[in-house]
Formats: C-alpha cells, sequence, structure tokens
C-alpha cells in the first residue's frame, strides 16, 4: 500500500505540474471509421484491493483494443450500437462487464484493461487467505442497458443504466459522470468525479455471506443496495507518433452496504498508473 501511495503522489504532482503550462496531437484523439485500433500500455502501477487480507492487484502490461463503425463500436471490453448521435448529445445501447468480480480473482478478464486494472502475477484466487469455511464462485456478470452522453466545449457527462443479461446476480448498476477536458501546453488533462449505484442483488452476490459459506454464523451478511462515488485524473502527452505518456488515477469510495461485509476490510479503492502507450 506504501508504493501505491507513493505513485500515487508522483502523479498527482506531475498533472498538477503540467496544468501550470499552456494541446497537441494525441493519436486517441483520432478514430477513423471502420478501422481497428490497437495499443498496449506499459508501465508501473497497482490497484488497491479492499478484500480482508487480499493482496493489491499489480498493473504492468495493459492491452488498448478501440472499434468504431458507423453505428458499432467496441473498447477494450465494453461494446455497444448508437442509437442517436446529434452534435451535443448522444444515446447508445452498450453491454459492458460488472466490475466487481477483479477482487477476487487477479485473472480475471476486467484486470487486463487501463480503466480497470492490467496484468497479474500470480493466478491463485485471492479469497484463499480468508478464514472462512469457503466462499462459492462469484462469476463475471455481463450488464446491458442504455448510455445517454453529451457534452459543450470541454465539459462532458454520461449516465449508464444498465442491468444484468447473463443470469448471475440479476443486479442493476446506474453509472454517473461528468468530466473536465483541460490542455495545457502539450499535456491533455481529464478530470472527472461521479457515482455509481449498485443494486441489492449486485451488492449481496459479490459480497454477501451466505449461511452455507461460514463456520460462524455471525459472519453472516446479506448485503444492501449502495452508492460508491468517484474522482478521476488521467494525463497524457505525446512523444512520438506512436508512443505517448500515461498518468492515471482513479479513487472511488465505497459504501456501507460493500463495507458492512465481513470480508472487506478497506472503504476505498485506489488505482494508479504511470507509463507510456504504443499505438500500433
Amino acid at each position: 500500500m506504501n508504493n501505491l501511495r507513493i505513485l500515487a503522489c508522483l502523479g498527482l504532482l506531475l498533472s498538477f505540474g503540467s496544468l501550470a503550462e499552456q494541446h497537441s496531437d494525441d493519436p486517441e484523439d483520432y478514430v477513423t471509421v471502420g478501422e481497428w485500433q490497437f495499443g498496449v500500455s506499459i508501465g508501473l502501477g497497482q490497484r488497491s484491493n479492499p478484500l480482508l487480507r487480499s493482496d493489491d492487484i499489480p498493473l504492468l502490461i495493459l492491452p488498448r483494443i478501440r472499434y468504431y463503425g458507423e453505428r458499432w463500436f467496441l473498447e477494450n471490453l465494453e461494446f455497444g450500437y448508437t442509437l442517436s448521435d446529434q452534435p451535443n448529445f448522444m444515446v447508445n445501447a452498450i453491454a459492458t462487464p460488472g466490475y466487481d468480480r477483479l477482487f477476487f480473482y487477479r485473472w480475471d478478464p476486467s484486470n487486463f484493461f487501463i480503466d480497470i486494472g492490467g496484468v497479474a502475477v500470480d493466478p491463485t484466487t485471492n479469497l484463499s487467505y480468508i478464514n472462512l469455511a469457503g466462499l462459492s464462485t462469484r462469476r463475471l456478470a455481463y450488464l446491458a442497458g442504455v448510455e445517454l452522453s453529451g457534452g459543450i466545449e470541454q465539459v462532458e457527462w454520461q449516465l449508464q443504466m444498465l442491468h444484468d443479461v447473463t443470469g448471475v446476480h440479476d443486479g442493476s448498476e446506474i453509472r454517473l459522470g461528468l468530466a473536465l477536458n483541460l490542455d495545457a501546453g502539450s499535456w491533455r488533462n481529464h478530470i472527472g468525479a461521479g457515482a455509481t449505484w449498485k443494486s441489492e442483488a449486485l451488492v449481496d452476490y459479490y459480497y454477501g455471506i451466505r449461511q452455507s459459506e461460514v463456520t460462524n454464523g455471525r459472519h453472516f451478511y446479506q448485503g444492501q443496495a449502495t452508492l460508491n462515488p468517484y474522482f478521476k485524473i488521467a494525463m497524457t502527452r505525446p512523444i512520438n507518433e506512436h508512443w505517448l505518456y500515461r498518468m492515471h488515477l482513479h479513487y472511488e469510495s465505497l459504501g456501507s452496504g460493500i463495507t458492512d461485509s465481513p470480508i472487506v476490510q478497506d472503504d476505498y479503492v485506489l488505482t494508479v498508473f504511470i507509463g507510456g502507450d504504443y499505438h500500433f
């Protein structure tokens, strides 16, 4: 955790320093319709794991995949279809993974992409360290629904209303975010804040403790619906045609519906990554 805090402080210093300068071409700004885009981030980072006596998740190599057609699009593990595209307003039908499972299994697919995690070095189940009779498998769920987004000048907003379509937990999520894009010289800064609401069914599936999973009935817990606010900073600076520098910091505060669980020891999740992006 100390290493994670050092990385976070370094990233913040770099990002705030960049705001003091006066846009350059960023490879991520340009998406050619009908063409696949591949990239990889290589660097040093970590995602804290709020589960009891579980190791943080190292972020070392982070692949990036993008495709935008006339209507269909793919961004890493998220894909969708554009229903309406107006100058300052867009409506998409989307499908996206639920990210709570990544804390339980390091080789969860969500741990391989910059927005959520990175390549892990140990395929073991984190919960093997917990002194409970044994938890049943927490499976990956895919959520689908409607995404509304828009923006004016440097300000962007996004609202996603999602429900489990894989029958894993039949829960729902509502994700709301607001972001400010600031150019400072050759630096591009993306500062965002928002919140994610998770339904009782979703929280209970991942963080609840069934009677059959514990030897001591006192550890039984039924998860409750909760609201997780977050804050994030992403900073990039092009180096040449293919390379750019990247810093990513994301802090999420966990609601009481999650933190009251016996298997959760921290009330936040902190993700930090500092490195370089290569665009093929």
